[in-house]
């Protein structure tokens, strides 16, 4: 059995416990991390077919909300997306992060359309957007 998508759940909607409650300073601390780990121009893979930063990638979804979105672009690196099955993905249209979300690249069946040529300020950009959707 595999995991098909990873789910984002932010900080502001949970409830918050009695005890053992993460400071802001240490939540903030483990998204930056989080960020550093997935984003970037790590191209280190083994899988020719796995997509890397910058793909615009199509598969068929399963979420209706997102059944008119046919071009995705991929935000994660090669070497998160070989290791770990999944990569995360923003609908490559409007570069809308509230849609930011991961898929199974293996079990969707992803076909690589193109790749966009980005820089490191690029990489930078991206991190600061997926820092800011996450951090609130």
């Amino acid at each position: 059995m595999t995991i098909d998508q990873l789910q984002l759940i932010y900080k502001k909607d949970f409830t918050k416990p009695a005890s053992n409650w993460l400071s802001d300073f240490e939540y903030n601390s483990i998204i930056k991390s989080f960020v550093n780990q997935i984003i970037g121009n790590n191209t280190i893979g083994f899988n020719k077919n796995c997509p890397s930063f910058f793909d615009i990638i199509y598969f068929n979804h399963n979420i209706p909300e997102f059944y008119n979105i046919d071009k995705w672009l991929v935000v994660s690196s090669k070497y998160f997306n070989a290791h770990s099955g999944k990569c995360f993905i923003v609908p490559n249209d409007s570069l809308d992060f509230a849609y930011l979300h991961s898929i199974d690249w293996k079990e969707r069946q992803v076909k690589i359309k193109s790749k966009i040529i980005y820089t490191n300020a690029d990489i930078q950009k991206v991190k600061i957007k997926v820092q800011n959707q996450l951090i609130v």
